[in-house]
């Protein structure tokens, strides 16, 4: 787009500034990405995988939110060295944290209630100005499948009026101060590409579009000529005294095919799934299926009867991990994105993994197993990369995130996140959120993303390749504060003008916060949102 004339403020920022490749988290997953890039450490130190966690010592799930990480964000040093600071939209900040400014949390927030703003008088003033703010765009995929008339136009309209009330908000917030930092996250990008990157990537090879791909692939386009017009007016309205950093979480791709992960982890011999009962089927039959055409409130009606009425306590988020025969089972996947975790003793409520170095053993027996899984469509390997824990994490966390996590065509082909939905499958392979139609995603996380910074204090200079972590301790540089001890990253010292002052040495400034696990926890209301939230997004 910036080749042919159409993002000339993304040109000049990059035909003045520094550029680099940004290296995403491993996964490139939204809350991994935005972790390590406000903590500035890896996930073996804040803690922050996928948008859910194990809670420990069940096989439950819980979603991520600002409690659950561990570390100190960018603005929370910036504040307390008696910085002004305004944070936008960040994923994984509810409950908004106090600052020495404003925090409107990300999508973790299950409504804009009072958790989600600092500070709390806040939000009334902003609901006053947007009476209709939401978190995320309302697109019940499956709804607009089977009832609308034009799903991708109604689909397209609530992203684009999302889109234009996130810059609303932007500018409203951007006026209030002359703040030293101010971060903001715009989503509808990514939004926009995992339903639409197929038809866009074909535009972008210059292939001939029918009217209906025209039809997906424009609003990508136009999603783009939008920011680069909103940083155009950032530049008017601030002038060019500002140090400016854009960043993608990740990059994106093709998504081809949903994979049965713990399927094929069972073929190998170190997962096995345990016979369904009828009361399971039952539930599965009535959540899944009767579910969605049914009003909200009978849905949960109804299931908060099975969870009373259930002798195990079944919860809905349960049935992610649901029929694992535990006692059999040595290795699991969770989530989309590869994540295998060992079941490990003294760890899961029934662990079989004795000690590290079974551990070890049976992380490499899953990697031998799936590195000689053949795609049958073109008979070419599934696995093209594998991240052990011992090459990719280190911090004090360890025992939460993955022992490994298995790249599929990379990231083209994703994991399916219920073990029940694997069950569910006549084969190993299908095609993404196939009841989705016309709106099933085609576009998925890429680890490759960009950096772009622009500013009196950056020069011009393309340095190649830089991870998603460096991001923090550069920006705190640029700000001329010190930094913590606990960084991962370093500062990327070539972007700047020889006229910059570095500071020397790092100087511990903080602790970690340590948030109020109560405070920070969610209600079953809230779980249900956020589940349903994801599951609209495409990564449930």
């Amino acid at each position: 787009m910036v080749n042919e004339g159409r993002l000339p403020n993304f040109a000049r920022a990059l035909n003045e500034g520094s550029q680099a490749s940004l290296l995403s988290s491993i996964p490139p997953l939204t809350p991994a990405a935005w972790v390590t890039f406000y903590m500035g450490t890896n996930p073996g130190r804040h803690g922050a995988v996928d948008f859910f966690r194990r809670v420990p010592g069940t096989y439950r799930l819980e979603p991520v939110n600002a409690g659950t990480v561990m570390g100190t964000p960018l603005w929370s040093h910036a504040s307390q060295l008696g910085k002004k600071v305004c944070v936008y939209n960040v994923p994984v900040t509810y409950p908004a944290t106090p600052v020495n400014g404003i925090m409107i949390s990300g999508m973790d927030a299950p409504s804009l209630d009072e958790r989600a703003v600092y500070p709390r008088a806040f939000r009334d003033e902003l609901l006053a100005e947007f009476p209709h703010y939401t978190i995320e765009p309302a697109a019940d995929v499956r709804y607009l499948v089977e009832h609308s008339d034009d799903p991708v136009g109604e689909f397209t309209a609530n992203l684009q009026a999302h889109l234009d009330l996130q810059v609303k908000v932007i500018r409203s917030l951007m006026k209030r101060e002359d703040w030293d930092l101010f971060t903001a996250v715009i989503r509808s990008p990514d939004a926009f590409q995992h339903a639409f990157w197929q038809e866009a990537e074909k535009a972008i090879e210059g292939q001939p579009l029918d009217s209906g791909e025209q039809q997906k692939a424009e609003p990508v386009f136009r999603c783009y000529e939008q920011l680069d017009r909103e940083l155009g007016e950032i530049w008017m309205q601030w002038g060019e005294d500002r140090n400016l950093v854009l960043m993608s979480d990740h990059g994106f791709g093709s998504l081809r095919r949903e994979v049965c992960v713990n399927r094929l982890l069972a073929d190998a011999g170190l997962l096995t799934f345990r016979k369904k009962g009828a009361r399971r089927r039952t539930k599965e039959f009535v959540i899944d299926k009767v579910g969605h055409s049914i009003s909200p409130n009978l849905r949960n009606t109804i299931k908060n009867r099975m969870r009373k009425n259930s002798r195990t306590g079944f919860l809905f988020v349960d049935a992610l991990v649901a029929d694992v025969d535990w006692s059999r089972t040595r290795v699991y996947s969770l989530g989309q994105f590869g994540c295998l975790f060992t079941n490990l003793q003294g760890r899961e409520p029934m662990g079989t993994v004795r000690s590290e170095k079974e551990r070890r053993a049976t992380i490499s027996a899953a990697k031998e197993a799936l590195s000689e899984v053949i795609v049958p469509e073109d008979g070419l390997p599934l696995m093209s990369d594998f991240h052990s824990r011992d090459d990719t994490y280190h911090g004090p966390l360890l025992n939460s995130v993955p022992s490994g996590v298995v790249v599929m065509r990379n990231h083209s082909y994703r994991g399916i996140y219920s073990t029940r939905a694997e069950l569910a499958q006549e084969e190993i392979y299908r095609k993404p959120c196939e009841d989705w139609k016309e709106l099933s995603p085609t576009g998925c996380h890429r680890r490759e993303g960009m950096l772009m910074m622009h500013g009196p204090d950056i020069r011009k200079a393309n340095i190649g390749t830089v991870d998603m972590f460096d991001i923090m301790p550069t920006i705190l540089t640029l700000m001329h504060l010190p930094l913590p001890q606990c960084c991962d990253g370093r500062v990327l010292q070539e972007v700047f003008t020889d006229s910059t002052q570095l500071l020397g040495e790092n100087v511990s400034i903080m602790p970690d916060m340590k948030q109020n696990r109560e405070a920070a926890a969610y209600t079953s209301e809230d779980e249900e949102i956020i589940r349903k939230r994801l599951g609209d997004l495409g990564y449930l």
